[in-house]
């Protein structure tokens, strides 16, 4: 867009209907902060006051933050951080972003919008927000280079004619002078003298002008035109230095010197200057003549200029000094009035030529930087994980693809020209089943240019899949519609929701037929209870959710005396199980093992999910089978005991029975 006002307003209007902001509005500023101009959209003429408030010379809160700072600020509460702004009612229910358009050192403005609280917290949007606004600073500083350029070269233009008129001028009133001068012959030789320095100055000033056209490199013009100078025999010696902020010198240029050149560059550079180049920096004279006196004293190269006077010209244009121009004259020459002027001129042209070379090296930045961006966009087309495509339905009905991107094959199997050629060749893989809505579709969302989106079956090489369209639709001048939208393989998600709904399904079936109760509580509030809870309490879910949990407990006392002991080992550990004793619907005590686990990784308001499984019949029958073992182990000691004893009574006596001498062999074996 080569119109600022049009560009600005568009990009409004773009910002509203194809994002999804709720407002937008840009206002440009001079170099001075003053208010220029100003474009909106979604805002009407509640935007009025507004401009009338920036013209005074005043700018939202908003708008003088970001006038003052860089990056996206956001506002979530508008109301009551934009207090006394004309639009803080208008934007009570959104959050604001604001950012400057910046672009380099220039900031041309502000771009603000309104939108819903939850996207403007998201980082990905603030990004997308921020280059959205380098993008049209950006398209702000184009236009500024060019209308520079134009200007530039048209000052070119008449500087050219202005000099050659000049220098055949110059030559005719030289000539004239020199006829005059033959009749004084007490001047004879000083006037041939002064003709022909004068005439090889304007035969150096004329190759330095046609070097200025035709050089577009600063060094190889800076070094040229030194030499220029010198070569035309009309100086001894000159040199160019350029500036980098007004005080230091970054390129120098030389000719003529005797001695070597480099350490001279080296020495100009270092930044001790004599005194004849300080004072050249520090005042505003264009044109300044250092006599022979000694004002290059404690110069290392002070021989160079003995005797001789050294023209000091600042290369300055637009009000920006570029550097200087330094040149020797030939000894007893000493510079007039024409001659300075003819030396102004030159350096007024080297400092244009310098300027129309940074308008040209910035347009090259700016052009590059161009398609740097248009690169950029290629990549993240290439890199979005779906097709993104443009849709047209034109007036007659007929439908057509100007674009479609590279990841069609991957998701289509097809090539974008195939797509591109022949519309229905996509169209055609929607499921014959899901044809007739999906036509429809878009044609209601074309009626109502709203946003479009759809999910729908279709059928690749005879497998199933499903594939989501997210668009927008927009009405072109010519009556078409157009849609830019992005289609995703969601065939997978499908799945994995299916699969979903029948674990869901499994896990309800699960806890509806288990004789066991589940609660899930939250700050000790029952939220849930699946169908077990009258299994083992005789309550109905719909009784106990929301209800406290100690409805399950005997007493108050007792429950706070459990929740004390219970809560803390929460949360130090993830799951924890023990019995407690619980109370019946009816009022009978029970016993129950209560299996507890937090929620996530963390015991957040208390909010755990629970397992009751009463125990009192196990725990009574566990009770008597202890109790048996008990009495059999009581019986088994006794018996083992009296056994014992006779036992040892019956040893005894046989030991006595040993003790008889005559015994028989036999019984005394047994």
């Amino acid at each position: 867009e080569g119109d600022r006002d049009r560009m600005i307003q568009s990009a409004c209007e773009q910002l509203t209907e194809t994002r999804g902001y709720h407002s937008a509005w840009i206002a440009l500023v001079d170099e001075d902060r003053g208010f220029l101009t100003a474009a909106e959209a979604g805002l009407g003429e509640r935007f009025a006051p507004v401009i009338e408030m920036m013209k005074r010379g005043g700018f939202t809160q908003r708008g003088q933050r970001v006038l003052e700072q860089s990056g996206v600020v956001v506002v979530e509460g508008v109301a009551s951080d934009c207090a006394g702004c004309p639009l803080a009612d208008t934007c009570s229910e959104m959050a604001g972003m604001t950012v400057s358009l910046k672009s380099g050192d220039r900031v041309y403005g502000m771009l603000s919008v309104s939108i819903p609280d939850e996207m403007a917290s998201d980082a990905d949007e603030q990004s997308l927000f921020g280059e959205v606004a380098d993008d049209i600073a950006f398209g702000l500083y184009r236009m500024e280079l060019e209308g520079e350029r134009k200007k530039a070269e048209d000052e070119l233009g008449r500087y050219r004619d202005y000099l050659e008129e000049m220098v055949e001028e110059r030559t005719a009133e030289l000539m004239g002078t020199n006829y005059e001068l033959k009749q004084e012959i007490a001047e004879h030789k000083k006037a041939e003298a002064l003709i022909e320095h004068l005439n090889s100055v304007l035969g150096a000033i004329r190759n330095v002008n046609q070097l200025i056209v035709s050089e577009k490199d600063s060094d190889s013009l800076l070094q040229k035109s030194c030499d220029a100078l010198v070569e035309a025999r009309g100086y001894d010696a000159a040199w160019i230095g350029l500036l980098q902020d007004g005080k230091n010198f970054v390129t120098v240029k030389c000719s003529g010197f005797a001695e070597d050149s480099s350490r001279f560059c080296e020495y100009v550079m270092d930044g001790t200057y004599p005194p004849r180049i300080r004072n050249a920096l520090a005042h505003n004279d264009i044109f300044a003549i250092a006599d022979k006196s000694g004002e290059c004293e404690g110069c290392p190269f002070d021989s160079e200029c003995t005797g001789k006077e050294i023209a000091v010209i600042r290369l300055e244009h637009a009000g920006r000094l570029f550097g200087l121009l330094v040149v020797s004259l030939v000894a007893d020459v000493t510079a007039d009035e024409e001659e300075e002027e003819l030396l102004k001129e030159v350096a007024s042209d080297l400092a244009f030529a310098l300027h129309d070379m940074e308008v040209e090296e910035a347009h090259r930045a700016a052009e590059e930087k161009l398609l740097e961006s248009e690169e950029r966009y290629q990549r993240m087309v290439a890199n979005v994980p779906g097709m993104v495509y443009q849709f047209v339905l034109h007036p007659d009905g007929s439908m057509a693809f100007p674009f479609v991107s590279e990841r069609c094959r991957e998701l289509f199997g097809m090539e974008p020209h195939e797509i591109m050629r022949d519309a229905n060749v996509l169209l055609d893989i929607v499921h014959p089943d899901d044809q007739a809505a999906f036509y429809r579709s878009i044609t209601d969302s074309a009626k109502l240019l709203s946003p479009w989106e759809w999910d729908s079956r279709g059928t690749i090489s005879g497998e199933e899949m499903w594939f989501r369209c997210m668009s927008r639709p927009e009405r072109q001048a010519n009556g078409d519609i157009l849609w830019d939208g992005l289609i995703t393989d969601i065939t997978e998600r499908k799945r994995v929701e299916d699969a979903l709904r029948e674990s869901e399904a499994l896990k309800t079936s699960i806890l509806k037929t288990i004789p066991i109760a589940v609660l899930h509580l939250r700050e000790r509030n029952i939220i849930f209870a699946n169908d077990g809870v009258e299994d083992v309490f005789g309550w109905k879910p719909g009784e106990l959710i929301g209800r406290d949990a100690r409805v399950l407990y005997r007493t108050d006392a007792e429950y706070v005396e459990i929740a004390q002991h219970f809560y803390p080992l929460l949360k130090t550990q993830r799951t924890y199980s023990e019995e407690f004793p619980c109370r019946h619907k009816d009022g009978r005590s029970m016993l129950c093992m209560v299996n507890a686990s937090r929620i996530g990784g963390s015991l957040r308001d208390d909010e755990i999910v629970t397992v009751y499984q009463d125990i009192t019949e196990r725990k009574a029958v566990e009770k008597r089978i202890n109790e048996e073992y008990r009495r059999a182990e009581f019986y088994i000691d006794l018996m083992g005991h009296d056994i014992n004893n006779l036992s040892q009574v019956t040893g005894g006596h046989l030991e006595l029975l040993l003790k008889i001498p005559d015994l028989p062999s036999k019984f005394r074996k047994h």
